[in-house]
This record gives C-alpha cells, sequence and structure tokens, in this order.
C-alpha cells in the first residue's frame, strides 16, 4: 500500500530513499511550485497582472474568475488551454482596438508563436465557447497534440512580462521556501543523491526564481539535469518532463525504480506510479481535497509517500 503520513507521522530520509521493494534510490527530482517554493498566490497574481497589462482589463475582468477557479481546484493543466480560448474568444484576429486602447494579439506573435494552419482551428473551438462550456473546450485543447502546442504559445506570449513580476516578488520575500525542503536538499546532497527540477515553470524563469527563494546553493544542487515547461511537447500531468530528467541521469523507462519524484499534483503521481518511478512523492500541505488521495492508497506496495511537508523527514534516520 501507499504510505499516507499524517502531519504528525515522520519518515525517516534513509526510507524515504529506499523502494518497498529494496531498490536504493539514487536520483531525485523536485518540482518547483508548492513542492520547492510556497508560490501559488504570486503565480496566480502574476498571471492576471499580465493578462491586465497585454490585453487591458475588460480581458484581465473576464479570465480571473477562470484563473481563480484553476488555481483553487489545483488543475493546472487547464490554465493556458483555457487562457488560449479566451483570447481567441475575445479578441479579434485583427487584433484591433479595445475602447480603453490595448491592442490585442499582435499578429507577429500570433503568426510567430501559432502556426497559422491552427488559426481556423482555434478559432473555431472559440466560435463554440459561445455555446459550450469553456472547461470542456479546455480539455478537448489537452487531448488534441496540436491544439497542446499552440496552449504552450501561451507561455511564451505571458512570460517575459510575468517572470520579471514574480521575480521580484521572490527578491520581495513575497515567495517563501516550502517547510523543509532547503535541509533535505542539504542532507541528501552531502548523501550523493543526485538532485534535478521538473516543473512547468518556463526556463527563463525557473532559475532566476530559485536563487531569489533560496540563494545560488541549491540551484547549483538541482542545476545537474532541469526539464522546464517550454522544453516539454507535453506538461503535466503527463510525465514527459521527469522521464527526461530521469534520462538525464542515465535511467531510462523500464528503469525508473532508482528515482523519486516530488510534486503535488496527485495526478501526476499516478502516472508516475504506472511509468514505475520508484519513489513518486505527493506533497499535499493540506491544499489537496482527501478524496483525490484515494487511488494513492489502492492497490501492491507501489512507493508512493504523501507528506503535509518535508518538516516531517527525519533527517537524522
Amino acid at each position: 500500500m501507499a504510505i499516507l503520513l499524517p502531519p504528525s507521522q515522520t519518515i525517516s530520509l534513509t526510507d524515504l530513499l529506499m523502494t518497498p521493494q529494496g531498490v536504493p534510490i539514487e536520483a531525485f527530482i523536485w518540482d518547483i511550485d508548492q513542492t520547492l517554493t510556497n508560490s501559488e498566490p504570486a503565480q496566480l497574481k502574476s498571471w492576471i497582472i499580465e493578462a491586465e497589462i497585454l490585453f487591458g482589463p475588460e480581458f484581465a475582468e473576464a479570465v480571473a474568475p477562470y484563473l481563480n477557479k484553476i488555481f483553487k481546484t489545483r488543475r493546472f493543466h487547464m490554465l493556458r488551454p483555457v487562457l488560449l480560448i479566451m483570447m481567441y474568444k475575445l479578441i479579434t484576429p485583427s487584433g484591433r482596438q479595445t475602447r480603453d486602447g490595448h491592442k490585442q494579439i499582435p499578429e507577429q506573435i500570433r503568426g510567430r508563436i501559432i502556426e497559422a494552419s491552427l488559426q481556423s482551428a482555434i478559432m473555431g473551438l472559440a466560435e463554440q465557447a459561445k455555446s459550450e462550456n469553456i472547461w470542456s473546450l479546455a480539455e478537448r485543447v489537452n487531448a488534441d497534440p496540436r491544439f497542446n502546442q499552440a496552449a504552450l504559445a501561451v507561455n511564451l506570449i505571458f512570460d517575459e512580462g510575468r517572470n520579471k513580476l514574480l521575480v521580484q516578488q521572490a527578491r520581495n520575500l513575497e515567495i517563501d521556501p516550502m517547510p523543509g525542503v532547503r535541509h533535505v536538499i542539504a542532507e541528501m546532497h552531502r548523501r550523493g543523491i543526485r538532485q534535478g527540477v521538473c516543473t512547468s515553470t518556463s526556463s527563463t524563469l525557473a532559475p532566476d526564481m530559485l536563487r531569489a527563494v533560496f540563494g545560488d546553493y541549491v540551484w547549483a544542487v538541482l542545476n545537474g539535469a532541469a526539464c522546464f515547461g517550454d522544453q516539454v511537447r507535453q506538461m503535466k500531468p503527463n510525465t514527459e518532463g521527469c522521464v527526461k530528467v530521469a534520462a538525464d541521469f542515465g535511467f531510462q523507462r523500464g528503469n525508473l525504480a532508482p528515482v523519486a519524484v516530488a510534486d503535488d499534483s496527485v495526478r501526476l503521481i499516478e502516472h508516475l506510479r504506472t511509468d514505475g518511478f520508484g519513489r513518486p512523492i505527493c506533497v499535499i500541505d493540506g491544499h489537496n481535497d482527501e478524496p483525490h488521495l484515494e487511488h494513492l492508497n489502492d492497490g501492491e506496495p507501489d512507493g508512493v509517500v504523501t507528506v503535509y511537508s518535508f518538516e516531517q523527514v527525519n533527517l537524522a534516520a
């Protein structure tokens, strides 16, 4: 069975770094948001602010309820598809001027980032958004590899401004490390465990944000292998990024038992278990509803550990 640790219970680092089948963990992959850093409030704020900067207050006001719901329900795989549909629903292809004077989706951005062959398909979805639920349309975007590529383009449209906002928030001490992670990283480094990062955060933001939150030491430990949201075809909860980082450490599909992954997404943890990662670690920090954890506590011993924070890890044992 999987291990679900209540907040008052601890697990030794030695046990955490050993699978139920007795396979020692040799490599550890960290997520960033809500695993290494308590950054979700800042992330939400940055999306809304940048939406207004790019497309004006009318657009920001329209998308804010969707963004708030995505962060509240932790359905982050829906964020970029929803924004993509909303951009095409609320904004004309010609990049017209709105009443407040903000130019919307400049043609050079759209033409450079989103292939012309996808334009009519995306606009078709946007038209359906007038009568069909945007959430169901966003699920269709996630299910279609073509649309997934277009949704990734949302990062390129938003990231430059968001990155500046988030790094500034980190430097202003508005983003904190998650409890216990700094000491766990240091102790695993002392024990010779290789550590890396797999995150939906872009490669232009993640290093600067980690340095701002932790200082240079943590990033120096973690940057041996890293995969960012702008470097994969399919974002989390797909395991493509984690498999890529594991490969950088020398572990291929079929031989992932020596690899641990810490992430706050129950959906990703389920996929990691199926793919054979030896120690998927679900960090819930009180924000995941307990029913979502039921699937992690079924079946044979599979290495899954669920913790509320890394303060529950006993470094001395």
